[in-house]
């Protein structure tokens, strides 16, 4: 093995997806320190965490997104409105070599802290600001995609009402914020009524709603790692939609890899995920 390595682990952040990244950024945490590198864990949204801390959160597994536990304090106006960027730009980088982003949504995705962290010259992991940023809003993906040619459902960005809605994509329609993840906030409405419902529950996040025509069949996922597509994932959630709940709670879907599909599917899926 090389030498080991000073990494950060940036976790927690002050997005509606902090209590997925505690969770997911302890699990980083403890395969680095298996593999004997010196790890300090840094959750954005309040600063260096010590191992008591690390106890609790490992313990508490993934809670729901709206957990007291994991809720921040409203954020105040001014330089500091946004907590990742205080806390990143106020942390000693002297000793650490690398930074591990495990930090879901906001900030942590919409590329702030990757900005950050070039600014205060720290290697990171993952993609760069501008990649980030593109993948994070839905709208401009899709758009992208769009122009690119793999194919993408209908959607509607911004107000609007849940008749027009309707009228423009038929039903049911997937309902969410347009910068978020998670499936936090996301709703599958079947009628106009419920269109409108779901839409002031997605601004609940304070993120513009996007409105995207259902598309009904089975769910895959193809990664992609240094340009090259890896096996197709066939993700088969046990309840609705691949929702927070199927995502995080042990047992709520199950994961099949090599995907039940054709030869011929397989080949397509792969290359639309590296068109994408």
């Amino acid at each position: 093995m090389a030498s080991p390595l000073c990494i950060a682990v940036l976790l927690g952040g002050s997005s509606e997806e902090r209590a997925v990244s505690l969770a997911s950024g302890i699990q980083v945490v403890d395969a680095l320190r298996a593999q004997g590198h010196e790890v300090r864990s840094l959750d954005t949204g309040r600063g260096l965490i010590d191992r008591e801390e690390e106890d609790r959160i490992r313990a508490a597994g993934i809670l729901p997104h709206d957990h007291p536990a994991v809720l921040l304090p409203e954020p105040v106006e001014g330089a500091w409105s946004l907590p990742d960027a205080k806390v990143l730009f106020q942390q000693d980088w002297g000793e650490i070599d690398v930074a591990f982003i495990a930090l879901h949504g906001g900030a942590g995705e919409d590329g702030t802290v990757q900005t950050i962290l070039e600014i205060v010259n720290v290697p990171y992991a993952g993609s760069g600001p501008i990649a980030c940023a593109v993948t994070l809003d839905k709208d401009l993906s899709k758009r992208l995609l769009r122009d690119g040619g793999v194919p993408t459902a209908p959607w509607l960005v911004g107000k609007t009402s849940g008749e027009e809605v309707v009228r423009e994509l038929g039903t049911p329609v997937v309902v969410k914020p347009k910068n978020g993840g998670s499936s936090v906030r996301l709703a599958i409405a079947h009628s106009a009524a419920e269109v409108d419902e779901a839409t002031a529950d997605a601004e609940g996040g304070g993120d513009e709603v996007m409105y995207e025509a259902f598309v009904e069949g089975r769910e895959f996922t193809v990664g992609v790692l240094e340009g090259e597509a890896l096996p197709t994932v066939e993700i088969v959630p046990q309840h609705g939609f691949f929702d927070y709940e199927c995502k995080y709670e042990p047992g709520m879907a199950e994961e099949i890899v090599p995907a039940r599909i054709s030869p011929q599917l397989e080949d397509g899926l792969r290359e639309a995920a590296l068109r994408a």
